[in-house]
């Protein structure tokens, strides 16, 4: 059997192209518009309240019955099949003795009150350093015989008791050094005084003698009516051969001078 082919169809005529259409200019977006919004009055209040609603029902309590009675009798327990043995008693312990206690209300007492004379000792050795140590040399006696307390504060005497001797000594002996030091600064301004002295007397009657000399022509032999005091110093006319030696002495300080010339040190 054959297949039916369609019937042929006409050609269609060609369709002539379109002329080209010509881009339009871009438009600009115009803004949105937005419309005023209104709102609606709000709504009067009520005048009137409705009126409430009628009151919820009452329930009555639900009657309970009363419970029964318990039984008056429980039935006996069956007795057991077989009874155990007895345990052996144990020995009753020795009952310790309680204890003594004093009185009630009474203070206890110390089993080793402190020694007095660590106390004492302790307080010496910072005032009287000499008196701390002995005082606690003998507290930690009595301490070591009746076992007291208080060994700490003799040792604590005893030993701040020697550091203040020490400082006392010290101290004795830096005043000591110091007044010894004044004294020879003192003497030293003594003779040094006394220098000055007889130096100045010795140029004084040195010339006088020159001027006695002068007058006279030879030297004189002995202070004159004439001569100027001398004071304390001890001013003597001592001929060396031509000229004339002036000597004078205060103390420990003795100067010379020869013919009226240079003052030295020392006797004629």
């Amino acid at each position: 059997m054959s297949t039916p082919y369609p019937p042929s169809q006409p050609d269609e005529p060609p369709v002539p192209p379109q002329p080209p259409v010509e881009p339009q200019p871009p438009v600009e977006p115009q803004p949105p518009t937005y419309a005023q919004p209104t709102y609606a009055a709000p709504d009067a209040p009520p005048t009137a309240y409705p009126a409430p609603a009628a009151p919820a029902p009452t329930y009555a309590p639900p009657a309970y019955a009363a419970p029964a009675a318990p039984p008056t009798a429980y039935p006996q327990q069956a007795a057991p099949l077989t009874a155990y043995p007895q345990q052996a008693a144990y020995p009753q312990q020795a009952a310790y003795p309680q204890p003594g206690y004093g009185a009630p209300g009474a203070p206890p007492q110390p089993s080793n009150p402190t020694n007095t004379l660590a106390i004492v000792a302790l307080i010496c050795g910072i005032v009287l350093a000499p008196v701390g140590i002995v005082v606690g040399i003998i507290a930690l006696s009595q301490i070591k015989k009746t076992k007291q307390g208080g060994r700490g504060l003799a040792l604590a005497g005893v030993i701040i008791g020697a550091i203040g001797t020490l400082l006392w000594v010290a101290g004795i002996a830096a005043l000591i050094a110091a007044a010894n030091t004044v004294s020879d600064n003192v003497g030293g301004l003594d003779n040094l005084a006394n220098d000055i002295t007889v130096q100045a007397n010795v140029v004084s009657v040195a010339a006088w003698a020159e001027s006695v000399k002068a007058q006279t022509g030879a030297y004189p032999t002995e202070l004159g009516a004439d001569a100027p005091s001398t004071g304390d110093v001890t001013v003597a006319l001592v001929p060396s051969g031509a000229d004339l030696c002036v000597q004078g002495d205060l103390g420990d300080s003795t100067y010379h001078m020869v013919d009226y010339g240079k003052v030295l040190k020392g006797a004629c």
